[in-house]
Formats: structure tokens, C-alpha cells, sequence
């Protein structure tokens, strides 16, 4: 009984150590995953802009037939409500700068789909991982009670929390 308490100890002391290790893993993870969405967030705002001053710099051609003030102002009372006068924005625009800009929109908004797939993918991989150390939880917390009972147990898990509030700052309960 003694050595089956204590190979019992060992393996849970084992168990600790590698949820430890999978949280430390599912952190780094976690905040990758935060750094890539304000990455996008930023990227997109860039881009924003970027396509603002292109439509700006593209204006030359109808600066020459004094347009130019008449489309900005056009533009600024229009960009929050549907964006510029098509019938302006065409005569500064050729067609065929206007397919390659709808080409490499259409390249960038591919980009932005796999960018949320990848990220959705690593959401359902972490919630996996979150399900998969709930459930080696339970495991252990029920190995326990069997050897050593309830107040042990209880005990431990009052440590883990513990142990989580100091090193992660909070401590999350799983309702079963």
C-alpha cells in the first residue's frame, strides 16, 4: 500500500509537471496568437491609409482641369457615409490601374482569409488542449480521492489555484 501511494505521489508530482509545462506552452501560445491579432489590426489600419494616399496622389491628372479641390472635398464629405464619387474616382483611375488595383485587393483580402483561418485553427487547437488538461485533471483528482480521500484532494486543489494566482495572476474553474 505504501509503494502503491508512493509510485501514486510520484506520477502525480509527474502529471503536475507536465500541465505546468502544457500551460506555459498554451500562454506562449495564447499570446502569440495576441500579437498576431494586433498585428492585424495595425496592418489593416495601414493599409487603410495607404489606399487613402494613393487616391490622393493619383489626383495630378485632374489637378490640371482644376477637379482636384472639387474631388477632395467630394471625397472628405463622402468617405464616411460610401466613400468617394464614382464618376471622379473613374476619370483619375484607367482602367487598367484600376484592374491591378482590384487584383492586389482581391490578392490581400486571400491573405487576410487564411491569416483568420490560421488563427481560428490555433483557437480550436488551444481549446483542445484546454478540454485534453481538464480531463487528465479529473483523472488525477479521482486517482487521488481514491487514495487518499476527499480532504486531500480538495487540498490540492486549493494549492494548483494557489500556485496559479501566483505565477499566472488568476486561476480558472472548469464546471464539469
Amino acid at each position: 500500500m505504501k509503494k502503491e501511494n508512493d509510485r501514486l505521489k510520484i506520477t502525480m508530482n509527474e502529471e503536475a509537471s507536465k500541465a505546468k509545462h502544457m500551460i506555459d506552452i498554451l500562454t506562449e501560445e495564447c499570446r502569440k496568437a495576441q500579437a498576431k491579432a494586433c498585428k492585424f489590426d495595425r496592418d489593416t489600419r495601414t493599409e487603410l491609409a495607404v489606399q487613402s494616399e494613393i487616391a490622393k496622389m493619383r489626383l495630378p491628372a485632374l489637378a490640371s482641369n482644376g477637379d482636384r479641390k472639387s474631388w477632395n472635398e467630394d471625397y472628405m464629405n463622402n468617405s464616411t457615409s460610401k466613400g468617394p464619387s464614382t464618376e471622379n474616382y473613374e476619370a483619375s483611375l484607367p482602367s487598367a490601374e484600376a484592374f491591378d488595383l482590384i487584383r492586389k485587393q482581391k490578392e490581400e483580402i486571400q491573405e487576410e482569409r487564411m491569416m483568420y483561418s490560421e488563427t481560428l485553427q490555433e483557437h480550436d487547437d488551444l481549446l483542445a488542449l484546454v478540454a485534453q488538461q481538464d480531463l487528465e485533471k479529473c483523472c488525477l483528482r479521482e486517482a487521488l480521492i481514491e487514495v487518499a480521500g476527499y480532504q486531500v484532494a480538495d487540498e490540492a486543489m486549493k494549492r494548483a489555484e494557489e500556485f496559479a494566482v501566483n505565477r499566472y495572476g488568476n486561476a480558472l474553474q472548469v464546471v464539469n
